[in-house]
């Protein structure tokens, strides 16, 4: 098996590291593989992040289960992996003078024809 990453931006950092209050967006999917690759099915889609560094409340995705929100909090040093279908979104959350809040965050996804792994961000 082989595993490629070309012609999408590579994996990215997200950082903040200013005192800053972030108020969540729109729920997502990620399925933004689609507009370059149609044919990818989306059930082999998938999110990764890795946590590399917290603000003193913790760093949490908010997720959709049916019809309801629930939190997920990131583990430090673990890293979490999820359906891109799942509908989700950064938690709120407020970082004081000093803190950071570090995140790796990736896209990956399967091609079952070529037998081929691709991550993106």
């Amino acid at each position: 098996m082989e595993t490629r990453l070309l012609g999408l931006t590579a994996p990215g950092f997200h950082i903040s590291t200013v005192p800053i209050k972030i108020k969540p967006s729109e729920f997502h999917e990620d399925f933004s593989i689609w507009k370059f690759r149609p044919e990818v099915d989306l059930q082999s889609i998938y999110s990764i992040l890795l946590l590399i560094e917290e603000p003193t409340e913790g760093a949490w995705l908010e997720y959709m289960d049916g019809d309801k929100k629930r939190l997920k909090q990131w583990e430090y040093g673990t890293f979490h992996m999820f359906r891109g279908s799942m509908r989700h979104r950064i938690a709120s959350y407020y970082t004081k003078l000093g803190e950071h809040r570090i995140t790796l965050q990736c896209h990956y996804f399967h091609d079952k024809v070529d037998n081929v792994n691709w991550v993106y961000f």
